[in-house]
């Protein structure tokens, strides 16, 4: 009975044991994420490193420390993260979205091209953002009718009924506003998206962006403010937005264009696209 008693209560302690690890592991994902999402981004950066190093072969972990790498343009060091991972974990597509943007960001097109595909093939769980940069680069590199066909893809991904996340529904708002450039109904439904988008994930800040975006293509300077605004009032050193900002202000011919750029620049310094701005 005595023996008995005694496996009983080490059973009891070593699940005590446990629940605080899993809190403690749960807290540290969450609080990177706030630090990237409110672009606190050393301290993401930092953060996902550690519980990297502590689960080699987490996901989420991986994901997040190569995607904050990404946003502050360190391009090299985050393709280095995402083919670790791939190594950690052999035949893994999860992140093979992001080694393709890195990539990308690199000039190294066709290694892009290549790593966007195997997400696909994974398939992995964020294959449908994979399908966007894909498309996307098939139209910047001018295979115009091939990356309308692709984008074309997305109103079935959309209508199939399955429940998209956030994440896929800003992807499907993407395709839907490059097809827009040869149909300008389909706006409204690019729209429609990003709102969808935000509603499944308001702490998304991603289809915020986009819609401030798409509002200023559309000549709506006030709508794309009021977008741009908010998402600066939660991460105000994000560098799409702020270049976004920077585009209103001069759209409106007010001042304060050049200085959201160089605070675009503080955060990534290799962002081409602020660079040509300022050009």
């Amino acid at each position: 009975m005595m023996a008995g008693y005694r496996l009983l209560l080490a059973t009891v302690l070593a699940a005590a044991t446990l629940v605080p690890l899993v809190g403690a592991r749960a807290q540290t994902v969450e609080e990177a994420e706030s630090a990237l999402r409110t672009g606190r981004y050393q301290e993401a950066i930092d953060l996902f490193s550690r519980l990297a190093r502590r689960e080699p072969t987490s996901i989420p972990a991986a994901r997040g420390h190569a995607r904050a790498l990404y946003v502050v343009g360190r391009y090299r060091r985050a393709e280095e993260v995402a083919r670790e991972f791939s190594r950690r974990v052999p035949g893994s597509a999860e992140l093979s979205n992001l080694l393709g943007q890195a990539l990308y960001a690199q000039g190294a097109i066709d290694q892009a091209e290549t790593a966007f595909e195997r997400s696909l093939a994974g398939p992995a769980s964020d294959a449908v953002e994979a399908r966007l940069n894909l498309a996307v680069l098939h139209y910047e590199r001018g295979q115009v009718d091939r990356a309308m066909r692709e984008f074309d893809a997305f109103i079935d991904i959309y209508n199939r009924g399955r429940s998209l996340s956030s994440p896929e529904l800003t992807a499907v708002g993407t395709a839907v506003r490059h097809l827009a450039r040869q149909d300008s109904r389909l706006y409204r439904d690019a729209l429609r998206a990003y709102d969808e988008a935000i509603a499944a994930d308001p702490s998304n800040l991603e289809p915020r962006v986009r819609a401030g975006e798409l509002f200023l293509e559309k000549y709506n300077s006030a709508d794309a403010a009021g977008e741009l605004e908010d998402v600066l009032q939660v991460n105000p050193a994000h560098p799409r937005a702020l270049l976004g900002k920077a585009r209103q202000l001069r759209f409106d011919g007010a001042p304060g264009a050049m200085e959201m750029i160089e605070r675009a620049l503080e955060t990534n310094p290799n962002y081409v696209e602020a660079h040509a701005f300022r050009a």
